[in-house]
């Protein structure tokens, strides 16, 4: 008789939004190498859609984007998933 194999934990999901292309590419090394699967996107639209077709762990987005406000954008993201981390992020200081 074998050991029953128990089943692979399904790797933590996060979708990163941002204007800046850089910022996102920064990003996703990061938590990539600290073992997250990430999806980016410049697009508030797409990363709506995204999230709820396939909704992630955990929405990263920027506060200050050309067609998007980050904070808007995480209020309407709460209220399609409220168990979705939503973190804001800027680099205004």
């Amino acid at each position: 008789m074998t050991p029953a194999s128990s089943p692979t934990p399904r790797r933590r999901r996060v979708l990163l939004l941002d204007d800046e292309v850089l910022i996102l590419r920064a990003a996703r090394r990061a938590l990539i190498a600290a073992g997250l699967d990430v999806t980016m996107t410049t697009d508030g639209k797409e990363a709506l859609e995204s999230i709820t077709n396939d909704p992630p762990d955990a929405v990263v987005s920027d506060l200050h984007m050309p067609e998007e406000c980050g904070a808007r954008f995480l209020t309407e993201v709460a209220s399609i998933h409220p168990g979705i981390v939503r973190i804001l992020s800027s680099a205004d200081l």
